[in-house]
Parts: C-alpha cells; sequence; structure tokens
C-alpha cells in the first residue's frame, strides 16, 4: 500500500503541468514574463538565479526592466544579488530606465546602491532622466543620488533629461526654485 502511494505521488509530480512547463521554460524567460509559478520551480530545483544569460543579463535585471514585480519579489526573497550588472547596468538602471517606481522602490530597500554605474559612467538617475521617469527621478534623489555625476561623455542627469526636451525635469535635478 505504501509502495503503491509512493509511486502514485511520483507519477503525480512527473506530470504535474507546471513541472512539464518548467522544463520549456528558464529562469530568464521566467523573469521575462513575471512567471512566478514557474520562476519558484525553478528556484527550487536549485536554478543559479545569479548567473548571466546568454545577453549578459541576470534574471533579476530582466525582470526589473520587463517591470515583473513579483518575479522580482521572489527574486529577491532568494538573494537574487541586486549588484549584479549586466552589459547596460544593474536591475536599478533597469526599472529607473522604465519608470517601474515600486521595483525601484523594492531594489533599493533591498540594498541596491544608487548611484552605481555602468560601463559608460551611468547611473540610476541618468537612465530614469533620460526616459523622463520624473517620480523615478524624485524617489532616487531621495534615496541619496547623486545629480552631479557624469557619465563618460561628461553629462550629468539635468543634461540628459534636457537633450531629451524635458526641461521641467531638467530643473528638479538643477534644484531650480521653479520645480519647488
Amino acid at each position: 500500500m505504501k509502495l503503491l502511494l509512493i509511486t502514485s505521488l511520483a507519477l503525480l509530480l512527473a506530470v504535474n503541468p507546471l513541472a512539464l512547463k518548467a522544463q520549456d521554460k528558464d529562469i530568464f524567460d521566467a523573469a521575462r514574463d513575471n512567471n512566478v509559478a514557474i520562476a519558484r520551480l525553478l528556484i527550487a530545483d536549485h536554478t543559479d538565479i545569479n548567473r548571466r544569460g546568454p545577453d549578459g543579463f541576470t534574471p533579476l535585471i530582466l525582470a526589473a526592466y520587463n517591470g515583473s514585480p513579483e518575479v522580482v519579489d521572489l527574486l529577491l526573497q532568494n538573494h537574487a544579488d541586486v549588484h549584479m550588472g549586466g552589459p547596460m547596468g544593474n536591475a536599478l538602471m533597469a526599472a529607473s530606465f522604465r519608470g517601474y517606481v515600486d521595483i525601484v522602490n523594492k531594489l533599493l530597500k533591498a540594498g541596491a546602491r544608487v548611484n552605481d554605474s555602468n560601463e559608460a559612467g551611468g547611473t540610476a538617475l541618468m537612465f530614469a532622466a533620460l526616459s523622463g521617469r520624473t517620480e523615478v527621478v524624485r524617489l532616487l534623489l531621495a534615496n541619496g543620488a547623486q545629480k552631479t555625476l557624469r557619465d563618460h561623455r561628461g553629462l550629468d542627469a539635468a543634461t540628459l533629461a534636457e537633450q531629451q526636451g524635458n526641461q521641467e525635469l531638467a530643473e528638479i535635478l538643477r534644484g531650480s526654485s521653479k520645480s519647488r
């Protein structure tokens, strides 16, 4: 009887639709798709959540860029490295560029360093300014982002906002009294 129960349970697990789906996906797909169920299965199966994919991005960077807050939560709960960067930057930079305030907040609370830069000298604040994400800019500034940092071309966040035609954001970044 005990053998029958164990065999039945093993069979059930073997044909579990989520387990079958997980075989066709990887942690990078789950991060892009905000697929928590698959991500959870892959993590339980000891997938390395800090490895880089073929494009150089980690699952956390992909989840942050694609606006996958539940997968971001799951990865952070399982000790994903918030400091790890890819070719363009880290998860905080990705979420800042896309304007995902909730994900930026989660990453900051998890210890992401607000003034880290990528290979080109770009910071999360610069990415937010470049894409006109005023709410993210304000959040980053409130968390210690240095608005005077410059990338390798010598541009600061205010100049990047200005180049995109966002004078209001440039004024916020420069601390203009008009923006208050």
